[in-house]
């Protein structure tokens, strides 16, 4: 084992060895940083929605707190998109769910879905999870942000596209939702009182 053209970590580990010292127990494969960024909403907040997005989102939020009464209000549009989400996921989720849970989350995701019907031109769909706004609509560009953030939020992946021929652009979203416990609008208002 003296072989000169020794990799040299085994060459430190053999030197290790003969002075006596003891193998460590090996590190915890099993542990992973970016799950325990969805133990934490705020982290969730700060690190996984850009800076950008988070900036607009919170001028929005402030401005549509002032007038709730106001059609199509951020904040319910915002909420409406997150809840269609986060049940969708839950129902296309491979995990074996209780019967009460699947009533719970298709009644959530038909509501939302209703409220969506204001801003979408389709209604949305469950699997792969997907939104279609209107192209010329002067908040289309702007609901589709918000769906976005949704996305970053709850460490899914979202892509958008867009078909000339209908004026349609469409936003999918896709993974696992994380994090379901916390919701994205309640980090975009608690910023507004900080």
């Amino acid at each position: 084992m003296t072989d000169p053209n020794c990799d040299i970590k085994l060459k430190v580990v053999k030197e290790r060895y003969l002075a006596g010292e003891v193998a460590k127990e090996a590190p915890n494969k099993a542990y992973n940083p970016k799950a325990a960024i969805f133990t934490d909403g705020h982290r969730m907040w700060n690190t996984l929605v850009p800076i950008r997005i988070r900036s607009v989102m919170e001028k929005a939020c402030e401005s549509a707190s002032q007038m709730p009464e106001s059609p199509n209000n951020v904040i319910q549009i915002l909420d409406a998109l997150e809840k269609f989400v986060v049940a969708s996921s839950i129902l296309i989720s491979p995990a074996t769910l209780d019967e009460e849970l699947k009533i719970s989350c298709r009644d959530e995701q038909q509501r939302a879905a209703d409220l969506l019907s204001e801003v979408l031109i389709e209604s949305p769909g469950v699997d792969p999870i997907s939104f279609s706004f209107d192209a010329q609509h002067p908040k289309g560009g702007f609901y589709r942000l918000l769906a976005h953030a949704v996305s970053f939020f709850h460490g899914m992946k979202s892509t958008s596209s867009d078909s000339v021929k209908a004026n349609t652009r469409s936003l999918t979203i896709r993974g696992p939702c994380h994090g379901r416990q916390f919701r994205l609008l309640d980090y975009a208002l608690k910023q507004q009182s900080v």
